[in-house]
């Protein structure tokens, strides 16, 4: 066989290849982390939750070590933010993202936001678009929220 005909014969397979998605990882995050890397390795978390999302995929699974998180979160895709006590070397307790005067998380994800403490003045979690399945979160906002804890402005 040529080197030509092998070339072409590998062509389509290699097209394939190069246009495959990425496997969905899993991401982790700890608050003892440092915001560096991939956030791949449960011994070496990232520190934030944007940051593990900036880095990460909209397919992956972002797993939130306990300990407290003051950010405005944004997720979309497919993606899923769970709250994990996951070995080493996660901060023991709740998974608490506190947005402050504004909103905890925006979600435009049709993944998971589970397990977490959510916190927001404005709303813990609102579900601009996608239809996340928000299980097993606790909203213990101390100040007053004069919003709702979850708004759902998606039609899904």
């Amino acid at each position: 066989m040529s080197s030509k005909r092998v070339a072409v014969s590998l062509a389509p397979v290699l097209a394939l290849v190069l246009a495959s998605p990425a496997s969905a990882v899993n991401r982790y995050i700890d608050d003892s982390g440092t915001d560096a890397g991939m956030c791949q390795s449960a011994a070496a978390p990232c520190k934030t939750i944007n940051y593990a999302l900036g880095v990460g995929s909209s397919t992956d699974t972002y797993l939130v070590g306990g300990g407290s998180y003051p950010e405005n979160v944004i997720i979309g895709g497919s993606a899923s933010l769970i709250g994990s006590n996951f070995q080493p070397p996660a901060t023991a307790g709740a998974a608490i993202v506190d947005g402050g005067g504004g909103v905890g998380i925006m979600s435009n994800t049709t993944g998971q936001i589970r397990g977490l403490t959510v916190r927001g003045d404005q709303h813990g979690i609102v579900v601009a678009s996608g239809s996340p399945t928000i299980t097993h979160d606790v909203f213990d906002d101390p100040q007053v929220n004069s919003m709702g804890r979850v708004d759902i402005k998606s039609p899904a």
